[in-house]
């Protein structure tokens, strides 16, 4: 039997737009707050990052955007490690 692949827990620490998208500072800072409310669970696996910056970029970030109107928006994630604590990436 083998191991469970270990989990990480990334917690978004700050958003940072395209200062060139147009899209209003409040719902900047509503999508930003939402993200940073909630911790992500991925499979540590060897290209979980981009993996999760996808998922992120998609769903909740995309899905923010069509809610309020913004139904063409395509969005992109980059994920960079700012400091861990054992399984918490911030």
């Amino acid at each position: 039997m083998q191991p469970a692949p270990a989990q990480v827990r990334v917690h978004v620490t700050r958003v940072e737009f395209d200062r060139n998208d147009d899209i209003p500072a409040d719902d900047q800072e509503e999508i930003s707050a939402e993200l940073r409310r909630r911790v992500f669970k991925p499979d540590a696996d060897s290209a979980y990052q981009k993996d999760l910056a996808n998922e992120i970029a998609e769903v909740p970030v995309r899905g923010a955007l069509r809610y309020r109107g913004y139904f063409k928006v395509t969005a992109t994630a980059k994920l960079t490690i700012l400091w861990c604590e054992e399984a918490d990436e911030h």
